[in-house]
C-alpha cells in the first residue's frame, strides 16, 4: 500500500512523514481501541484534545456543532 492509499498523512513535529507503516499501526490501534457509543437527541460530548484522539463515523441528518474554547 502506498501513501496515495491513505486519505490522509501525519508528520513529526520536524517535518517529516511519517513511514506508511507506521500510519497503517496507529491507524489499527486506533480501531481496536476506538470507543463508539449511541447517541440520542440532546446528547452532547465534552473532551480534552490534550488527551482525547476523537473523531466521528460518517451519519445522515442535520448537525449543530457549538464550540468553546479555553
Amino acid at each position: 500500500m502506498s501513501e496515495d492509499d491513505f486519505r490522509l498523512n501525519a508528520r513529526f513535529a520536524e517535518g517529516a512523514a511519517f513511514d506508511v507503516s507506521m500510519l497503517r499501526h496507529i491507524r489499527e490501534v486506533n480501531r481496536k481501541e476506538m470507543v463508539i457509543f449511541p447517541w440520542r437527541k440532546g446528547d452532547i460530548l465534552v473532551l480534552d484534545n490534550l488527551l482525547t484522539a476523537h473523531g466521528r463515523m460518517p451519519f445522515t441528518g442535520n448537525r449543530k456543532i457549538i464550540l468553546a474554547m479555553t
